[in-house]
């Protein structure tokens, strides 16, 4: 009866062992990449883009929705597009989004400040040079850097409702020290890591808290209290704490200058599948606050 049982026992352990070593070896798809990451965030790009005209109802910033939607019409149905590839693209989406958010308001405090206006109204001609000049062999070190730079080019709104608005949410050299702390946490990152994919893999994970930094004040400035008291605040806040503690470790090892653990590209494909999902919903928030601030004025 003892053997019977220590056989039976045997087998399960070998099964969960094989189990396990199978999901750590599992390939994760393209259309894995498309269903989870890609469709989600090209789709809350673009609907944040159909509503920003509102904000400064300008043809600048129809043109920059207008490019959002042409560059998610164009990753419709591209199933051999690369992550990587596709991932440039939607970083692309963020850019225009953010052009088309800073514009008027950059032109808005151009009697007050010139170089604000330049930047704002910069953004697209610096990110076209990058495209142009980007070296294909080293294209997931700038794709690194462009997860940043689209992030950075907000930092013409906050420049402009600095001098614009007495709102304390609104500090522009808070986010540029953000985004230049970050810039060089990733810089140390990517040259501790043994690969370019390793490097990337983590620079994702701190462009995630970026990404919310970023994008949290964006909604406090531009959301209705009730609606964020009720709606906002709590997954909001949830969102802090799961992008920074997961950033923090990175961030340490960057500055010890010690190589982190490199991720499967499961445990990436996961990570980036749930960060997906928060961003998605941070941005689906500032849609919704966008059109709140809309209606309102119409009331």
């Amino acid at each position: 009866m003892h053997k019977i049982l220590f056989s039976l026992l045997l087998l399960l352990m070998i099964a969960c062992g094989g189990s396990n070593k199978s999901k750590e070896n599992a390939t994760v798809t393209n259309a894995m990449w498309q269903s989870e990451v890609i469709v989600p965030m090209k789709e809350a790009l673009e609907r944040l883009a159909v509503v920003s005209p509102k904000f400064g109802a300008d043809t600048e910033s129809v043109w920059a929705a207008n490019q959002v939607v042409a560059l998610s019409d164009s990753l419709d149905g591209v199933e051999n597009l690369s992550f990587y590839d596709a991932m440039y693209d939607i970083y692309t989406m963020q850019m225009y989004v953010a052009y088309g958010l800073a514009y008027v308001p950059s032109l808005m405090s151009l009697y007050r400040d010139n170089e604000i206006a330049h930047e704002g109204v910069a953004i697209v001609e610096r990110w076209q040079l990058w495209k142009e000049n980007m070296p294909q062999e080293k294209r997931l070190e700038w794709l690194s850097k462009m997860s940043l730079m689209s992030l950075y080019n907000y930092t013409a709104f906050y420049m402009a409702y600095d001098v614009m608005s007495e709102a304390e949410v609104f500090k522009a050299n808070d986010h540029y020290s953000m985004v230049c702390d970050m810039q060089y946490y990733m810089d140390g990152i990517r040259t501790l890591c043994p690969t370019d994919t390793v490097g990337y893999q983590h620079c994702c994970v701190l462009e995630a808290s970026a990404f919310y930094m970023t994008y949290f004040p964006l909604l406090r400035a531009t959301c209705m209290p009730d609606i964020y008291d009720k709606e906002v605040a709590d997954p909001i806040m949830e969102t802090a704490y799961k992008f920074d503690s997961l950033a923090a470790p990175l961030r340490e090892a960057a500055v010890k200058e010690q190589v982190p653990k490199a991720m499967s590209e499961l445990e990436f494909f996961e990570f980036m599948k749930e960060s997906t999902k928060r961003k998605v919903q941070m941005l689906d928030f500032l849609t919704m606050a966008i059109d709140s601030m809309e209606n309102q004025k119409e009331e």
